[in-house]
């Protein structure tokens, strides 16, 4: 908490529309973070973006600049084709819109609260495969635990070829015992941290103080 994790995705999001790289941008949160994610967009980007208005015109009607996809399937869907370059959704929504339309696509992905999704068997994780992005940002306040599944299936929804294959993966870097199949220690660390380092940013409090 209080790492700035937030702003830099919105800093990132502003950079890819004003340079003309994406049009969409698609944050995936819990329900309870909808909101905040609205009004925190609203608060940094301020009025100078694309248009310089916060707001749009589309069929005559202004339409806001950031929209919460929210309420039944049929809503959620006109909602998902407006205008607006920003698009809020709880990752309960997302899932059951991935189940009714087979997939999601945007030009920017952004996954708030990434944690929810370490267990990559869950509905919800295999719905988040499901949606397609040029560019993806995975945020995450809670740090990893010593689980390299766990950061096999976290770093599987920003690139999927970053570790590639999961059995050679587990091949490569997971012990098992031969009995009983259970993870009982990991090898070839180093190997890995530096697969992933071109691909994670650590903050740290001491760092943005």
């Amino acid at each position: 908490m209080g790492l700035g994790k937030t702003i830099q995705a919105i800093a990132t999001a502003e950079i890819f529309l004003r340079e003309g790289m994406a049009e969409s941008i698609l944050i995936v949160c819990p329900t309870s973070l909808k909101y905040q994610w609205k009004r925190e967009i609203e608060k940094f980007t301020g009025g100078d973006t694309l248009q310089d208005v916060d707001e749009y015109v589309e069929d005559g009607r202004v339409c806001p600049k950031v929209i919460v996809v929210e309420g039944n399937p049929p809503k959620r869907e006109k909602l998902y084709k407006a205008r607006a370059p920003y698009k809020i959704v709880s990752y309960q929504a997302m899932a059951n819109d991935v189940h009714l339309h087979h997939k999601l696509v945007t030009d920017v992905l952004i996954m708030d609260e990434i944690q929810r999704l370490k267990n990559w068997n869950t509905i919800i994780s295999r719905a988040a495969r499901k949606v397609q992005s040029r560019y993806s940002i995975l945020l995450s306040g809670t740090p990893l635990e010593n689980k390299l599944e766990e950061l096999y299936s976290t770093m599987e929804l920003a690139d999927q070829f970053c570790f590639g294959p999961y059995y050679k993966f587990r091949n490569e870097h997971i012990l098992v015992d031969p009995d009983t199949g259970g993870v009982v220690g990991y090898k070839s660390l180093n190997a890995v941290g530096e697969k992933a380092s071109a691909r994670l940013l650590r903050r740290t409090k001491k760092g943005v103080q």
